[in-house]
């Protein structure tokens, strides 16, 4: 069961070039024509105009550069650089020929450009910049569903339906000894119960994952009792549930892990908790025909409770986190590539936790954790991101309530992670639907 802005630095460099005022003596000098004379004044008296825009400008640049800094580097650039220019240039050059543009341009770019850059670059790149240190990255909104959803509940599976395009919830607990057998989709619009002729019985803690290949949920395992752990297996397409007959099974076991490997198009199933304080570390994959365990050199120590995604950017299996005891909670990460285990490391990394909610985002390309039981009485209402570069935490507002063991799905046609449920205390049962 699955349970889961990049800042980016602006830094704008302007580059300006001036002219010396000592052209305008030299054109002066070899200018004998009086109406060559009578055009560099009107050059000059341009020129002059040119300047005055470019003061106004550069003041408009000081304007833009306290609003917010690159924009104010841009615009004192541009209105002062280019109107001084054409003022003086356009003008020179019409009047006397290279002599009189050389003026007109120079002077024109002299007063310009100069005002314009030096108070909009300097200004524009201080305060841009420094405002954007003082604010830090913008926090990633979390927006909560008012659509009528399922009854509270923790331990319940769900996973997206990319053929219909509909997330599917199945299951779980509604309160301390009630164990669920209700199907629901969601269309991003409604919640809508789904009655079938046949279902598997009512359990929690089991685990899901749509096999795209073959159009169907696949679910095994989970507890209908406290101490009873299910080993059968249930596909849904759709229209009903059917059971499942293979040759081999994983052995009975809740609080799995359990994603589909869209690349080698296998379900891929790891740990779980085999008795009250038996903690699996085997590894399991479904092709629908039949499971088969898979030998590993490397594998992460036995656990229930972890969080797993398939990443499709790198084509790996992701798991974090999870219980191998009482009070034990990991903060490891590992990613299995269709023949191996491997730890991967990270500069930063979650706290360690059991019961997290954990998908992949595919809009954003990176797997996505939420939340979780960092110790017996705190629950997690952190948001993390993992891609190739590692693990970070992203400030989030608004952000859901602290929980742990909700259910997570990424709705690839709308774009948005749907979380679900959970527990919000020991005994509180969640039933908040929340979309990232």
């Amino acid at each position: 069961m699955s349970r889961f802005v990049v800042l980016s630095s602006v830094a704008l460099w302007l580059v300006v070039g001036c002219a010396g005022p000592e052209v305008a003596d030299d054109a002066a000098a070899a200018d004998h024509d009086a109406r060559v004379a009578d055009a560099g004044r009107e050059a000059g008296a341009d020129a002059a105009a040119g300047s005055d825009a470019a003061r106004d400008a550069g003041e408009g640049a000081d304007a833009g550069s306290d609003a917010g800094g690159g924009a104010g580097e841009d615009a004192g650039e541009d209105a002062g650089g280019d109107a001084g220019e054409d003022a003086g240039g356009d003008a020179g050059g019409d009047a006397g020929g290279g002599a009189g543009e050389d003026a007109g341009s120079d002077a024109g770019r002299d007063a310009g450009s100069d005002a314009g850059s030096d108070a909009g670059s300097d200004g524009g790149r201080d305060g841009g910049s420094d405002a954007g240190s003082d604010a830090g990255p913008p926090p990633i909104p979390w927006t909560r569903s008012t659509l009528t959803a399922p009854t509270g509940r923790h331990g319940a599976v769900m996973a997206y339906d990319s053929v219909r395009h509909v997330v599917v919830l199945f299951g779980g607990n509604t309160s301390i000894t009630t164990y669920g057998s209700d199907t629901w989709e969601y269309d991003g619009s409604a919640w809508s119960p789904i009655t079938t002729a046949h279902t598997p019985p009512g359990r929690w803690d089991s685990v899901m994952a749509f096999d795209a290949a073959r159009h169907v949920m696949v679910l095994f395992g989970g507890n209908d009792t406290i101490t009873s752990f299910a080993s059968d297996t249930w596909e849904y397409d759709g229209l009903d549930w059917s059971p499942i007959t293979t040759a081999h099974t994983p052995r009975g076991r809740n609080a799995a892990a359990m994603a589909y490997d869209a690349q080698r198009m296998r379900t891929v199933l790891f740990g779980g908790r085999t008795g009250i304080t038996s903690y699996a570390s085997d590894t399991w994959e479904y092709d629908g025909l039949d499971w088969s365990p898979i030998t590993t050199t490397t594998t992460p120590r036995g656990r229930h409770d972890a969080g797993m995604a398939y990443d499709a950017s790198r084509r790996l299996v992701v798991l974090f986190g999870g219980n191998d005891s009482v009070t034990t909670y990991g903060s490891d990460t590992y990613a299995y590539d269709g023949a191996d285990w491997a730890p991967l490391t990270s500069t930063a990394t979650p706290r360690g936790r059991y019961a997290p909610a954990m998908t992949y985002d595919a809009a954003r390309g990176v797997v996505v954790l939420f939340g979780g039981n960092t110790s017996l009485t705190s629950f997690g209402s952190d948001t993390w991101l993992l891609d190739a570069s590692g693990w970070r935490l992203v400030p989030t507002s608004p952000t859901p309530g602290g929980r742990y063991d909700a259910v997570f799905a990424y709705d690839a046609r709308r774009g948005v992670s749907v979380l679900y449920g959970g527990n919000s205390s020991i005994t509180g049962f969640d039933s908040t639907v929340w979309e990232l």
